[in-house]
């Protein structure tokens, strides 16, 4: 009698599914990406070997505690983690730096990328990272295929 009474109160009455949830705030999928191409023209020269392109992210909301990676390409297919040296020329570096709302590609070298570059910038929120303790999260094809995972589970 008792398993009768179970049953029925476990799958006897189904209400009308509710709107869904705000999205959480320690899933995989809190994890943001941008692409930004930038071309030999766009580059800045502030100093003599330097050149640099600034953009805004709004995605960068706390760069206190967020990962920021930056990964660079020169097809749109095949991505590399920044920093980079002898890129272009040896020696050059290719690096980054961040602020809130805000990231800046910096390249030192003789003159600017003579090419077009594709710079992806990705944010990783903390608890992602702790959530994935052996990701080498200068390794896109790992970043990838933990953001492809949560798209599955999340039939994205």
């Amino acid at each position: 009698m008792a398993a009768f009474g179970i049953a029925v109160t476990l799958f006897a009455c189904k209400g009308d599914t509710g709107p869904a949830g705000p999205a959480g705030t320690n899933g995989v999928a809190n994890i943001s990406s941008n692409i930004y191409t930038v071309s030999p023209g766009s580059w800045s020269n502030p100093s003599a070997g330097l050149y640099n392109y600034v953009a805004s992210d709004a995605s960068i909301t706390n760069a206190n505690t967020d990962g920021i990676e930056v990964f660079m390409s020169g097809n749109n297919t095949n991505w590399f983690g920044l920093p980079l040296t002898n890129v272009f020329a040896n020696p050059d570096e290719l690096f980054f730096m961040y602020i809130n709302g805000q990231i800046t590609f910096e390249y030192d070298g003789s003159s600017a990328p003579a090419t077009t570059q594709y710079f992806k910038v990705v944010v990783i929120p903390p608890a992602v990272m702790k959530q994935h303790p052996r990701t080498n999260w200068k390794n896109w094809s790992e970043v990838s295929a933990i953001i492809q995972a949560q798209k599955m589970m999340n039939n994205q």
